[in-house]
């Protein structure tokens, strides 16, 4: 990370074109909006309180349940610091801490950092970025104990956006993905031995390097409607696979519309085709792939949301590299005042593993998710916005043995700077 920021600073000083305004860099990160003068830099320290509330299966148990009260906290930051009027770097950090009342082996310390280098060259942003993830949590809906996930990414390219009807984006994403797994908690009635093993198994299956190269073009075709076109060509390098047959070859085409957020329908909608080809044995896929988020104002104090998405994610079961998950999200959100809103929601996944797993009666494994959540917001600013939420997890697998439920209730504190 040390490397990365040196790079930022030497591609931002290199950098002596005339005038530009940060202020017109559609990144939020660069955003001056609520900012405070420090020196060199524009910044928006912020406090995060989340999660404050009640978990009646925290360690996600099949069989046997532990409820907990749980609280996560911490602080965080954003800066800007122009440099000269052509170029700017960002930061963001935030440092949490999630604790539990009596399963104290659960606390762990969180943190996302990232930093980023604009340059302003005309209708072209020139961009280099990084960013550091490490969390305590389950990586997917396979996992059930928590380890930690650390990720490391790095992006480089340039966005064209000119005033005309036609834009480009083209980048070079490199993303580093390690496991931790430390003294893995597990729930009652499971082998700690069987429970190391796991996850062990996670880090030799999960472990990898991806280099991704991206082009996306835009061209708006309507003032508040514009087509999308976004290819990519990757490879995947496995670090614990010895023989080589993980490493895989990942390509894919998707095409959309993206609508205004100024227009009466909101967000964008994808779908394409995606290719994934292992070196070795396993089998790849080769299928359908979509990403869709839309939104619209309803009965005039109401917005409905829905949530499209079909992809793959790398699995740790069998003989399986990927399992293919479908999630489908609808939302209603009505506002009682200006300020007082309730917002019901619904999430359905649906994650399929293709290859049979041996010793297991059915063999072939699909998981059915469905999360429901109750909340109650109000916005006591521009920026500020508290409530409660209840909600319910419930898993329902082929595997009887994997079924579990779980049951929240917690306090929202919801602070974007």
């Amino acid at each position: 990370m040390r490397s990365s920021l040196l790079l930022l600073v030497v591609f931002c000083a290199l950098v002596t074109s005339p005038l530009a305004d940060v202020l017109d860099d559609p990144d939020p990160d660069f955003s001056l909006r609520d900012t405070l003068a420090v020196g060199p830099f524009h910044a928006a320290p912020f406090f995060n309180i989340r999660d404050l509330g009640y978990d009646d299966n925290v360690r996600l148990g099949a069989a046997d349940r532990t409820g907990d009260l749980t609280l996560t906290l911490g602080p965080g930051a954003r800066a800007v610091m122009p440099l000269g009027r052509r170029a700017a770097l960002a930061f963001w950090d935030e440092i949490d801490y999630s604790m539990y009342a009596t399963e104290h082996d659960l606390n762990s310390v969180n943190n996302t950092f990232r930093a980023k280098g604009h340059v302003y060259l005309r209708d072209t942003i020139g961009f280099l970025e990084g960013e550091h993830r490490t969390f305590r949590e389950r990586p997917n809906y396979e996992i059930d104990f928590r380890i930690r996930d650390i990720a490391t990414r790095g992006r480089v390219g340039a966005r064209y956006r000119p005033e005309g009807r036609l834009g480009m984006e083209g980048s070079l994403d490199f993303t580093s993905y390690r496991f931790d797994t430390g003294n893995p908690s597990v729930p009652d009635g499971v082998d700690p031995v069987v429970a190391a093993q796991q996850a062990q198994n996670i880090v030799d299956r999960l472990e990898r390097n991806e280099i991704t190269a991206r082009v996306q073009g835009r061209l708006k075709v309507r003032p508040r409607t514009t087509l999308l076109l976004d290819l990519e060509t990757g490879t995947i390098d496995f670090q614990s696979d010895g023989g080589g047959t993980r490493d895989s070859a990942a390509n894919t085409v998707m095409a959309g519309a993206e609508f205004d957020p100024s227009g009466p329908m909101r967000g964008f909608v994808k779908a394409g085709i995606k290719d994934l080809s292992p070196d070795g044995e396993f089998e790849g896929f080769h299928g359908f792939v979509a990403d869709a988020a839309l939104s619209a104002r309803i009965f005039g104090r109401g917005e409905v949301r829905a949530i499209y998405q079909r992809n793959t994610g790398f699995s740790t079961l069998g003989d399986n590299l990927f399992y293919v998950q479908d999630h489908r999200g609808l939302g209603y959100e009505h506002y009682i005042t200006t300020r007082l809103s309730v917002l019901l929601e619904r999430h359905l996944y649906e994650s399929d593993y293709p290859v049979p797993l041996l010793g297991q009666i059915p063999p072939h494994r699909t998981d059915d998710v469905t999360g429901d959540t109750l909340s109650v917001r109000y916005r006591l600013g521009p920026s500020l916005r508290v409530g409660l939420s209840f909600g319910r997890w419930d898993r329902d697998s082929t595997i009887d043995s994997e079924d579990a439920t779980r049951n929240t209730i917690s306090t929202l504190l919801e602070y974007t700077p």
